[in-house]
């Protein structure tokens, strides 16, 4: 599809001018998607968390004392379940809406 392909389209009346509007910039790279680079970003952003968690643990085993680390990852742990399981939609048979539009 070319950056013309949307002109002839409307041109020869296969299009509206509501859908030549609605196509016209996604076409011509007005419209920019930056959904893989936030995607990207935010499992970086985790991962370096998860790892600086686990080094800080690693480092401090010592001092911090096995028992504390213990508590501490295991409230984190339910803390993360509890939000997942407050927010899950519920069991359906049928097709079920993504909450997303991705």
């Amino acid at each position: 599809m070319t950056r013309n392909t949307p002109a002839e389209l409307l041109e020869k009346g296969l299009i509206t001018g509501e859908q030549f509007q609605k196509i016209d910039p996604v076409v011509s790279g007005k419209t920019v998607s930056v959904f893989y680079e936030l995607r990207t970003l935010l499992y970086l952003g985790v991962m370096l968390f998860a790892a600086g968690a686990g080094i800080l643990i690693y480092q401090n085993i010592g001092t911090i004392g096995h028992i504390v680390s213990l508590i501490v990852l295991t409230l984190l742990m339910l803390t993360c379940f509890g939000y997942a399981v407050r927010h899950a939609a519920g069991y359906s048979h049928g097709s079920v809406q993504s909450p997303t539009p991705y």
